[in-house]
């Protein structure tokens, strides 16, 4: 997972984790401090760009899930 924080302090998400042949999903977890900060569910893609953060330490969570919801590989980045 590559995490880049941008010019006007919005932080981008890039990741390239799949999921093999068919449709899948990304639900992506955002944790600031080891606490859940945001979620985002059933995203057609795992790049993601997240405005208005406030300082501090945060990670990120992607899971790729195929179309039955059965979980195919994760990624985490601190």
């Amino acid at each position: 997972i590559g995490v880049a924080v941008n010019s006007d302090g919005s932080v981008s998400v890039d990741s390239s984790i799949t999921g093999g042949n068919g449709i899948v999903k990304y639900d992506i977890r955002i944790y600031k401090g080891g606490v859940l900060y945001d979620v985002r569910l059933g995203q057609s893609s795992p790049n993601l760009n997240i405005d208005g953060l406030e300082n501090g330490d945060y990670s990120v969570l992607v899971q790729v899930k195929n179309e039955n919801g059965q979980l195919l590989s994760d990624l985490y980045h601190q």
